[in-house]
Order: C-alpha cells, then sequence, then structure tokens
C-alpha cells in the first residue's frame, strides 16, 4: 500500500547546511567551494581516508608530523571502524578540496576559509529548522569569518567560531609546537604567518601547507533548545573587522526578514567606511522575532555613524 507523502515532511526531514565562503588571491577556491563542499559532506566515504592521509603526509613540512586528527581512526584500517560522525565527516571534505585542487596552479597562490553550519531538527516528530524546539547545530570552521546565535533573552551573543589567525592563543600554540615562529607584523601592526597570511587555516594556499597553514576545521555543536535562539548571524570578516558581535545581532533585532536583517548589518558596516568584501546570512530560529530587553549597542551605533559621517 502506498501513501502520499506531506510536503511539510519532506521539509521537516532535511538537514539545512549554510556555507559562507571567503576567498583571497583569487576565486578559484571559493567558487570550487560553493559547487562542490555540501556535496562532499555527502559523498565522503571512509573507505578514502587511508589514500587521504597518505596523501596529506605527502605534503610534508607541518604535516609529517601530523597524526590525523578527528581521522585518527581510520587512517591505517577501516574495517570494524564506526561510521563518520559529522567532525570526522566535516574534516575529511575540507582536506578532500584541498586534494582535489593540487592540479589547479592557481590553487598554489589563492585560498579560502570556510565557516559551514548543519542544523538538524531532532524534534519528534519532525518539524521544519525554523521552528524546531529541539535542533543540533555543529560548525565547522576554518578561518575568520563569525558565526553567531543571538538569544531572546535580551539578544545576548553566543560565538560558535574563533578567528584563527596567527596571534590567537589556540593557533600561536599549535604553530609554535609544530613549526617554530614564523609570525611577521606588517607595517599596518597586523599578525601575518610566513609574512603573508592573516589567517592560519584556510582551503587552498598550498604552497603554505608544509609550513602549517592547515584545512582542519574546529568543529563545535551545540543543542538548541525551546525559543531560547532568536537566529543564527553568519558573516564574512568584511563584517566582523568593522563591527562587534554584538553590534552584528543587535542590527538583525526586529527585522521583518532575514533578508532585510542581513541587508541591515551590511548597510552599516559600509557606512562606517568597510572597503572587504562583506557577506552576512542570516537564519531564523524558533524564536525569531521574540528578542526582548534593550538594544545593547544602540547608543554606541549612533555615536559610531555621528564619527563616520
Amino acid at each position: 500500500m502506498a501513501f502520499a507523502e506531506n510536503p511539510k515532511d519532506r521539509v521537516a526531514r532535511q538537514v539545512v547546511f549554510v556555507g559562507l565562503y571567503d576567498g583571497h588571491g583569487g576565486s578559484t577556491v571559493s567558487q570550487f567551494l560553493r559547487q562542490e563542499l555540501h556535496g562532499l559532506f555527502e559523498s565522503v566515504d571512509k573507505a578514502q581516508i587511508p589514500e587521504l592521509f597518505l596523501w596529506i603526509k605527502d605534503l610534508g613540512g607541518y604535516f609529517k608530523r601530523f597524526t590525523g586528527g578527528a581521522l585518527a581512526p581510520w587512517i591505517c584500517n577501516t574495517a570494524n571502524t564506526p561510521p563518520l560522525d559529522l567532525e570526522s565527516r566535516a574534516t575529511q571534505a575540507f582536506f578532500e578540496v584541498d586534494r582535489l585542487l593540487s592540479i589547479e596552479s592557481q590553487a598554489k597562490v589563492c585560498g579560502a576559509t570556510a565557516s559551514v553550519a548543519i542544523l538538524h531538527s531532532i524534534d519528534n516528530p519532525a518539524r521544519p529548522f525554523f521552528a524546531s524546539h529541539k535542533l543540533a547545530l555543529t560548525v565547522a570552521h576554518c578561518g575568520d569569518a563569525r558565526v553567531l546565535l543571538c538569544s531572546t533573552d535580551g539578544g545576548f551573543v553566543h560565538p560558535m567560531t574563533e578567528d584563527h589567525h596567527p596571534d590567537t592563543p589556540v593557533e600561536a600554540t599549535r604553530l609554535r609546537r609544530m613549526m617554530g615562529s614564523a609570525l611577521i607584523t606588517d607595517s599596518f601592526g597586523e599578525s601575518r604567518w610566513m609574512g603573508a597570511l592573516a589567517n592560519t587555516r584556510a582551503i587552498g594556499d598550498l604552497r603554505y601547507k608544509p609550513y602549517g597553514v592547515t584545512p582542519e576545521p574546529e568543529v563545535r555543536t551545540k543543542l538548541l533548545e525551546g525559543q531560547v535562539w532568536a537566529y543564527m548571524v553568519v558573516v564574512s570578516d568584511g563584517v566582523s573587522s568593522i563591527l562587534s558581535d554584538d553590534e552584528i545581532v543587535d542590527l538583525a533585532r526586529g527585522a521583518p526578514t532575514p533578508k532585510v536583517a542581513a541587508d541591515r548589518i551590511l548597510a552599516f558596516s559600509q557606512e562606517l567606511g568597510g572597503e572587504d568584501n562583506a557577506t552576512a546570512v542570516v537564519v531564523p530560529l524558533a524564536g525569531w522575532g521574540k528578542v526582548h530587553g534593550p538594544d545593547k549597542t544602540l547608543a554606541l551605533r549612533e555615536f559610531r555613524r555621528q564619527q563616520a559621517s
């Protein structure tokens, strides 16, 4: 006996994939990520990991001492091993992009940061992500985009990412332990790894891989329950270098649609003189439209607007 499927059921069972790819030195890597990364998340197989690990080791330098990270359970033998979880799947997919791009000459001199947020309803019965009262969020992050959650209680911000810059504690420790020091401050006072790169985790930039520039993502998960969270915001460093996390989430408050909220964020960052390419994505959650409490950065934003003009 056949049963007709309700279209709402199909939406409720879907996993939402939000990716932000910020290219530098060219668009080869960022365009490849836009077209292929979501498919790689689905298609990677643990049986491919031993061969991928051998390719990683052949990068040399930093990766001679690489022990596999989240891929470690599968690097020698995939028989009788557990299935891939989201952290290992993300790690395999990010490294696989580098391997696939290794035949592209442009990928040696250009790269991209990549921040991916995966939303999966675990309600029973399932609901669409924007109405789900029990939602699993997984963020795989490589670079300096920002993934921010805004709470309904006071509009407080919860960051799901940290910047992968050479002078941040996690990256400075990782690189110093494996590579010594190659940190140079440029004439603008910005820290650059090998005197060239602002990000120490990136996809592409293949000529810098032996010096510790890894595509290995930092993966964080969070269970979002009830109507505690109003929305998620994903922004490139063209926005986060101008605006604080609190300003970003406050600008989205009270917007009638996520697109209007994203437009507000971009417009204000440009009003303050932002010159870098800027991207903002606003994803509604179960508490959309229910943020209460004062706008904490309203006075600050008005002051900054006056100073900019």
